[in-house]
């Protein structure tokens, strides 16, 4: 009997140990789980955030690097047989509550750098999603957490567990503001369609007309420049202006039918910055060594949609020069509601009923398709110019590769104008901002002072 009292205490002893080892490991294996979670929604939120331009996905994605922090806390206090350390536990209970004080501070900077950047972001399935899944899932980890802090007496692991429950806070916050963000339509409120005919400077105009061009500025600080000298302060001061204001706005920039994307963008995307997602695009026209079979608009608009498809562009700005504009126009008619604004430079096509000038003009291009290749480009740059102005002499040494494939794109170009069609009906319903600028009517304002 004495022998049965004596070893009766080791033997609880031992069985309280391995049961706080049991709840140690639990609690290292919980903040395990929520790291591994809080990277992913990390990765998730970030990338949604930057490509919606929304300041509530990247601030979330903040949030889940704070609470990786204050898991790591446990996973340190309760490795190396720092657990049933009293100092261990007070050191935690100080990390913790420092996360806590990182967290606030970082949603109240989030918050006032929203307020002030007023930024408009188009909507995130993507963060709705993930906003769905986070909301019920954090309650049930936080509660599992609490439930291991009190069984260790760890005030560190229940502190910890808060935070759980604030991220759960934060998901059906975020989940209500996308919502009604993909509501609204996301990006720019649409104003109300009116019953009335279209104004006419809202008509695509007919090219070759020399009347004053019309434009419906852009909100848009990317197409809400002013012009640009190029030197002195007027330059500088419109640089940092588009600086300032833009808050990531998405672009695609086609180029006309001879010059490539890169070296027509090159210097407008340097001024944009790293705040304007720019993508200069090449046309399809030119993606292999020989036009596509049966080359349309409508080949150009499917790679516009490619495109924008990679990046993550749900909508954007959408620019386009000579060739450009007549594809970006194409796209406009077919996928109006994926602009935020579309920006028409010199289009060398509009789908309108040609005036006679027009078509005398698209009679002397036809003339030059059974030319050989330097006679049609030599030609169809003449045609470029005013009567009497000689074109300046072509640069010495050899032609660029890509100048070999530029014939047969034009004249591709020219059937496709000559056989295409576009839906007006459909372009007079477009109500995002229009800007529309001709050579000769950008001259005039040029001239005379005019922005």
């Amino acid at each position: 009997m004495s022998t049965a009292i004596e070893f009766q205490p080791r033997l609880d002893h031992a069985a309280e140990r391995q049961e706080r080892q049991r709840l140690e490991r639990r609690a290292r294996q919980l903040a395990h789980l929520g790291n591994g979670w809080h990277l992913l929604e990390f990765g998730i939120a970030l990338g949604a955030g930057i490509a919606a331009g929304s300041v509530a996905l990247t601030s979330f994605a903040g949030d889940s690097l704070v609470e990786v922090l204050a898991a790591s806390v446990i996973v340190w206090l309760f490795g190396g047989g720092r657990g049933g350390s009293a100092q261990a536990e007070r050191r935690a209970q100080r990390l913790i509550a420092a996360s806590y004080l990182l967290l606030v501070a970082y949603i109240l900077s989030q918050t006032l750098a929203d307020l002030v950047v007023r930024a408009h972001p188009a909507p995130s399935w993507v963060g709705i999603g993930l906003a769905t899944v986070t909301a019920p899932t954090m309650p049930l980890l936080a509660r599992a957490k609490r439930r291991v802090g009190h069984a260790l007496s760890s005030s560190a692991t229940v502190s910890e567990a808060g935070q759980n429950q604030i991220c759960a806070y934060l998901s059906i916050a975020l989940l209500t503001g996308l919502l009604l963000n993909a509501a609204a339509g996301g990006g720019q409120t649409r104003p109300p369609r009116s019953s009335s005919p279209p104004s006419r400077s809202t008509r695509p105009a007919r090219v070759g007309t020399v009347t004053r061009a019309t434009a419906v500025r852009d909100r848009s600080p990317s197409l809400r420049c002013r012009r640009i000298q190029h030197s002195g302060r007027t330059r500088k001061v419109a640089v940092r202006k588009i600086a300032a204001m833009a808050t990531r706005h998405r672009v695609v920039l086609l180029p006309g039918g001879v010059l490539p994307a890169e070296p027509a963008y090159a210097a407008l995307v340097q001024i944009l910055g790293e705040r304007v997602h720019a993508v200069a695009k090449d046309l399809e026209v030119y993606s292999g060594d020989q036009p596509p079979r049966d080359f349309s608009l409508d080949v150009e608009v499917e790679g516009i949609v490619r495109v924008a498809d990679v990046h993550g562009f749900d909508r954007f700005h959408l620019v386009g020069y000579s060739g450009g504009g007549a594809s970006s126009l194409a796209f406009a008619a077919l996928h109006g509601t994926r602009l935020l604004s579309l920006a028409l430079l010199e289009p060398a096509w509009a789908g309108n009923e040609r005036t006679p000038e027009e078509e005398a003009l698209m009679e002397h291009f036809r003339a030059l398709e059974p030319l050989p290749p330097d006679q049609f480009m030599a030609g169809f740059v003449q045609l470029q110019l005013a009567p009497g102005v000689e074109p300046p002499p072509p640069p010495q040494g050899p032609s660029p590769q890509w100048m070999a494939k530029r014939p047969a794109g034009l004249r591709a170009f020219i059937d496709a104008f000559d056989n295409g069609h576009l839906d007006l009906e459909a372009l007079r319903a477009f109500d995002r901002p229009v800007y529309f600028a001709l050579a000769n009517s950008l001259l005039a304002l040029w001239q005379r002072g005019e922005s």
